[in-house]
């Protein structure tokens, strides 16, 4: 029976445990569950070993170890002599200079992280990472990095300080002989895979070894200039050590160990265990001659033989998995680890083997009475799995009694020595019980128990496994009748704890776990990470543990409300809570331990509730595991002087309770932050919670909401408006099409919201314009005061969208396709147009017509043009009683680069539009200009828009010439660079208008002279506009002259320096008017 008295002594003597729970002492396998990296002794009785963070020490020879200390990355290991270097990740290197007695990090300026180390002399030392190599020739005092290129390198190996070589995973064996300068490759298999090399070891300059995933194993004699395949090897190797060329050792994947005796021609097994087991690898190896040697690896493993690895022995007690745990008060306890039995008679601080139970399959569980008798259960899927095992003399023999239960038993709980029950089966499903100390069995339900505890002679508990239905079972007659407790659809529930009749616990899969603190007859679902739960132990009502099944140890203090990440120690298969320790025991042979820690009083404090432009409910919880806490009070404020505090109800909590706490606060401000505790007293100490906050509501909100119904003329609006306090009226949207002016409104239904009520306000508009954004926001007046809402905004649909598709072309024949939609009016007459110059021809498109408010795709189909050409097509169709077009298109056959003109505009800004046309085909063309000129020399250019163009599809291209001359004739084309060559198009020309004689009266607004003229000219302005500036222009564009004017006295040019030609001259007035005429300079 479960002892889990709760005596006023151990409550007391708890009061003050209030440190976190971080400290965990490592049980078992000592003295480290961590995988061993390398091994190497310095003398027949020192030795080290290395993890990823501790360097282990031995000085009597691997008959005890010790963590010497802690480090910060440990990959790999070497000695030579009283040197010694410890390299990791992140450049980190470890020197010791007196055989590891003592060690120092040192800098070797680069954060490599390394894989290697060879020292060849006191002076001489090379570090390796997966692509360098990081040197020192004055002992580690400076060092140099060399590339290693072209590679990715596992590790290295240098005989000399000249010569190395160097294994990659990419099937490559690289040697170098000038120290690293320069590599060169002496086998390449990079074509096979897998071809990851793992190891090289070199016994002198001439013989070597290397391994390959996932078992070969080359070697050379030759200094790595040649390597030959070792037939019969099927392990992966990580680690050789050879005592000379004859006499050597590996080690690798899955525990497997071996020896040669001819130089490595044959490997003989000397397996440290029976077979190859996953999770065994072991990565380092040393022999100190034929008969003593160290292995270590996975798991944390250290072993030793004293016979050539005939034999081995483990350092520690096992390093296989361990399932269920029993401590008792007086410190005996119990472990198994597959039907080995181990016991403790100092809580765990050692561990002695004592026997196996000969289960016909596998041991599934023990439970003990006492430190003396005990029962093992078997496991397994046949008939007679299901067998039963007693000990009366603490697990020292075994002896089967006369019971089975088919396919296997899953659970064992007594009550005392003669009162018990195991449970098990799966096609034929059972709880059994005796009375006689298993002497005789009585079925008494049909069930299958995970787990089953009972907490006085007659009310236990069992859970329900292998059922859809996950469910609770509970007797109150000594076991004889179950009755369901609670069954959940779906769901697992994989164990349980009560710690008395009331309270308990039960955990289970996809973050399951329900309380219960009236014996099952109600239960409540608690809130936990999401995670697969195995493990729930509680050492009071209000104080547990729970672990997932990946490790994750959590703890609560308050009865489940909160929980606590503490460790992670991988699969945990049972929690012992004995006095105030608390132990683990799980994979890998790992036993841990730590102090049972909580806090006497514990004050949760929840988020708000209930949050109005005035007040709040506050929430909580306050537990007591220890004395009672009186003068419970909710505090807020403003800011953090808590000077507001309102009793909680209830006020006070009992010894060893957990309550649930509320209040309400009112009178507070609107839209204001406000801090808030839980404060308490016990013991005449203060204790308060965390510190949150929340902020009220304000006394209304406004909010626009955005469009989602509109078309190409209407729109329908929609605005949210909350009111915490009093009645808003008035309501309206303002809308417009810029930001700055929202000149319209529309009425809103409803026009009002009665205080504190929320409603959702509608308008519609009408008669808006296609393809326009506006701007829009909810209005209304609250306490007299206008109030508004964001501005948010809508773009109207167009009145139609046409999408032409690239044509389809196969041969001569070509298909014309378009999607069509027609938002508000039908679109008729739909045509394709098209030619070579003009589109000077066309055809019907079907469907002909597309109808208001819906799309179609149209088509049409030419045969008989001409492949040579190119072409030139767009979509024609009738909307609204007008002539609507497509965006013009190309296309030709051969799929070439097409780059033709555009239409030319002359702007009202005085510049000339330039546009093309360019369908790349593919190609990426960049670097797009029109080059132009009033002759064909084409000598300026301006940058077009875009200045790109890729894909298949036709792109319009625009640019601008300012300030084109009146009546001159200009020559243009478009140019793109790919990226073999500059292309063209066509040279083609445009003439500008003339100039305007009712835009300009020469005679009656400006006067100049003299024209032709020499030196200078005297403009004389008949305007009641002043001038704002002169300038005078080239035939070719070019602005050749420009002067401000101050004031219309200072109107005269110098000439003199110009070149005999024509020029235009422009006058710039203030009011923004232009006057331009022809000036003659000789």
């Amino acid at each position: 029976m479960k002892e889990k008295l709760l005596i006023l002594f151990f409550i007391v003597i708890s009061l003050n445990k209030i440190y976190s729970q971080k400290n965990w002492e490592l049980l078992n396998p000592k003295p480290t569950a961590n995988t061993g990296k390398a091994i190497h002794f310095v003398s027949n009785d020192v030795g080290y070993i290395i993890t990823s963070n501790e360097l282990l020490e031995t000085v009597d020879a691997g008959t005890t170890w010790q963590k010497k200390q802690n480090i910060k990355s440990g990959i790999t290991m070497s000695f030579h002599n009283s040197i010694g270097y410890i390299a990791g990740n992140g450049g980190y290197v470890l020197r010791s200079t007196d055989k590891g007695k003592t060690w120092s990090q040192i800098s070797t300026g680069f954060d490599s992280f390394f894989n290697s180390i060879n020292i060849i002399d006191e002076d001489n030392i090379i570090l390796s990472s997966s692509n360098s190599l990081i040197k020192s020739d004055d002992g580690g005092a400076t060092w140099q990095s060399l590339s290693i290129p072209n590679s990715r390198v596992n590790k290295t190996v240098f005989t000399s300080t000249l010569v190395g070589h160097a294994v990659t995973d990419n099937g490559i064996i690289l040697k170098t002989v000038d120290g690293g300068q320069n590599w060169y490759k002496t086998r390449d298999n990079s074509n096979t895979s897998p071809s990851n090399y793992l190891a090289v070891y070199f016994i002198n300059e001439n013989i070597g070894f290397a391994s390959q995933e996932h078992s070969n194993m080359y070697k050379t004699t030759d200094a790595g200039e040649t390597w030959v395949k070792i037939e019969g090897t099927i392990d992966a190797i990580y680690d050789f050590y050879f005592l000379d060329e004859n006499f050597g050792y590996a080690t690798g994947d899955h525990g497997a160990t071996f020896k040669t005796s001819d130089g490595g021609a044959t490997w003989n097994n000397i397996f440290f265990q029976s077979g190859r087991i996953f999770n065994t690898s072991m990565y380092g190896i040393y022999f100190q001659d034929q008969n003593i040697g160290y292995a270590t690896g996975a798991r944390g493993r250290i072993i030793k033989t004293t016979d050539g690895g005939e034999t081995w022995e483990n350092y520690a007690l096992t390093y296989n998995t361990f399932g269920n745990l029993k401590i008792f008060d007086n410190g005996v306890g119990f472990t198994r680890s597959g039907n080995d039995y181990y016991k403790t008679t100092d809580y765990g601080d050692n561990w002695t083997f004592v026997s196996s139970a000969d289960h016909y399959t596998y041991c599934n569980g023990f439970y003990f009475v006492n430190e003396n008798i005990g029962y093992s259960i078997g496991g397994g899927t046949n008939s007679i799995s299901g067998d039963v095992f007693k000990t009366l003399d603490g697990g020292n023999t075994w002896n089967q009694l006369n019971i089975y239960v088919d396919e296997g038993l899953s659970s064992v709980f007594f009550i005392n020595e003669d009162i018990g029950f195991i449970s098990g089966g799966f096609n034929q499903r059972k709880v059994m019980k005796t009375i006689d100390g298993g002497i005789n069995w009585t079925q008494v339900s049909n069930q299958e128990f995970g787990k089953i505890q009972f907490v006085s002679e007659l009310v236990g508990y069992g859970n329900r496994i292998g059922n859809y239905y996950g469910a609770m079972y509970k007797t109150i007659d000594g076991g004889n009748t179950w009755n369901v407790s609670i069954e959940l659809e779906g769901e697992d529930i994989n164990t349980f704890d009560f710690v008395d009749e009331n309270n308990g616990y039960f955990v289970g899969d996809q973050g399951l776990i329900y309380k219960t603190n009236d014996g099952g007859t109600n239960w409540k679902k608690l809130e936990i990470p999401y995670e697969w739960y195995t493990q729930v132990n509680f050492l009071t009502k209000n104080v547990g543990y729970i672990a997932d099944e990946d490790g994750v140890l959590y703890k609560t203090e308050n009865g489940g409300i909160s929980w606590e990440y503490l460790t992670q120690q991988f699969r945990i298969n049972s929690i012992e809570l004995v006095n105030d320790k608390i132990y683990t025991a799980g994979t890998d042979g790992k036993i841990y331990r730590s102090d049972v820690e909580y806090k006497a009083a514990v004050l949760n404090l929840d988020p708000a509730m209930d949050i109005t432009n005035s007040g709040a409910v506050l929430t909580g919880n306050v537990t007591s595991n220890g004395t009672t806490i009186s003068k419970i009070e909710f505090q807020y404020t403003e800011d953090y002087s808590f000077s507001n505090a309102i009793a909680a109800t209830p006020g006070t909590v009992n010894a060893n309770e957990s309550v649930n706490l509320s209040t309400q606060v009112l009178n507070l401000k609107p839209n204001t932050t406000y801090y808030y505790r839980l404060i308490a007293t016990q013991d005449s100490k203060s204790t308060s919670s965390k510190v949150l906050s929340f902020k009220t509501l304000p006394d209304f909100e406004l909010t626009t909401n955005l469009v989602y119904n509109y078309s190409s003329t209407t729109a329908e609006l929609s605005g949210t408006v909350i009111s915490n306090s009093n009645d808003i009226t008035n309501i309206e949207f303002e809308y417009g099409a810029s930001i700055d002016a929202l000149n319209s409104t529309v009425n809103a239904t409803p026009a009002s919201v009665t205080g504190n009520t929320t409603e959702v306000a509608q308008a519609s508009l009408i008669n808006l314009k296609s393809d326009t954004k506006y701007y829009y926001r909810i209005k209304a007046t609250h306490q007299g005061e206008a109030i508004y809402g964001s501005i948010q905004a809508f773009t109207t649909r167009p009145e139609y969208t046409i999408n032409l598709y690239s044509p389809n072309i196969n041969g001569n024949e070509v298909k014309f396709s378009a999607y069509i939609i027609a938002y508000d009016q039908n679109i008729t007459n739909i045509t394709i147009e098209y030619g070579t110059i003009d589109y000077e021809n066309s055809i019907v498109m079907t469907p002909l017509q597309v109808n208001a408010n819906s799309s179609a795709t149209v088509n049409a189909t030419v045969n008989g043009l001409d492949t040579s050409l190119n072409y030139y097509y767009r979509l024609k169709a009738t909307y609204n009683g007008e002539t609507i077009y497509s965006e013009e298109n190309l296309f030709n056959f051969s799929k070439d680069i097409i780059m033709v003109n555009g239409r030319v505009d002359e702007t009202s800004t005085n510049s000339l539009e330039l546009s093309g046309l360019i369908n790349s085909y593919g190609a990426y063309l960049t670097n797009i200009h029109f080059e132009y000129g009033v002759t064909n020399n084409l000598d300026l250019s301006v940058t077009a828009t875009p200045n790109f163009a890729y894909g298949y599809t036709t792109n319009l291209i625009k640019g601008s010439i300012e300030n084109p001359l009146d009546d001159q004739t200009y020559y243009y084309r478009l140019v793109a660079n790919t990226n073999e060559s500059t292309i063209y198009s066509d040279t083609y020309k445009y003439t500008t208008g003339k100039l305007s004689l009712s835009d300009f009266d020469l005679e009656q607004q400006l006067s100049v002279y003299p024209n032709p003229a020499t030196n200078g000219i005297t403009i004389k302005s008949n305007s009641l506009e002043e001038v704002n500036s002169i300038e005078l222009y080239n035939t070719l564009g070019q602005r050749v002259y420009r002067k401000k004017v101050v004031n219309n006295s200072d109107l005269e040019v110098d000439v003199s320096t110009f070149r005999n030609g024509v020029y235009f001259l422009k006058v710039k007035f203030q009011n923004a008017e232009d006057k331009s005429f022809k000036l003659i300079v000789n």
